[in-house]
């Protein structure tokens, strides 16, 4: 759950820079604490029957939030309404994830065995770079047509798949 006056900061920055229906994807899979912040919500919005049909739909989604907010930087960047299989954006999306791995690497070098010293990373770039990576990882994710139901559903099943051979001594 967002902070109230972090919440009050996110929503004045949306309103200034979206249109109603991004807003209203991205405020409502934050859940709403009160049917009183619910109707102040839908007040603000032109169409309160899109936002009633949104709200608490996907509470506390944080991986749905993260494609949304990707969503609405990709369709600014590239003009295009994700997701969409657009295989031809596919090869630089890997590429930056390649580098921000590396990049993440590079931060913490205890992977280098030789090193009689390796220095000890900064926590706060380690984390800049792991969000690198989150952006160019769903980005891979959006322009082949998966958005983040069909990435959680795909994530839960394949666990599954991971823990039984463990079981079996993979």
């Amino acid at each position: 759950m967002v902070a109230k006056n972090e919440e009050t900061k996110i929503v004045k920055k949306l309103k200034s820079v979206m249109n109603d229906a991004e807003k209203i994807s991205i405020l409502t899979s934050w859940c709403l604490e009160s049917s009183a912040e619910l109707e102040k919500f839908k007040k603000s919005y032109t169409n309160a029957d899109m936002v009633e049909k949104m709200v608490y739909k996907r509470p506390n989604d944080t991986l749905g939030t993260l494609f949304e907010l990707q969503k609405v930087f990709q369709r600014r960047v590239y003009g295009v309404d994700l997701p969409c299989e657009l295989p031809e954006k596919l090869p630089m999306q890997v590429t930056a994830l390649i580098a921000e791995i590396g990049e993440i690497l590079e931060l913490n070098q205890k992977w280098k065995s030789w090193k009689k010293n390796p220095a000890e990373y900064n926590r706060k770039e380690m984390l800049f770079e792991i969000v690198d990576a989150f952006h160019f990882l769903i980005n891979i994710a959006l322009f082949s047509g998966f958005d983040a139901d069909k990435i959680f559903d795909a994530f839960l099943n394949k666990n599954k798949i991971n823990h039984e051979r463990q079981d079996k001594n993979y």
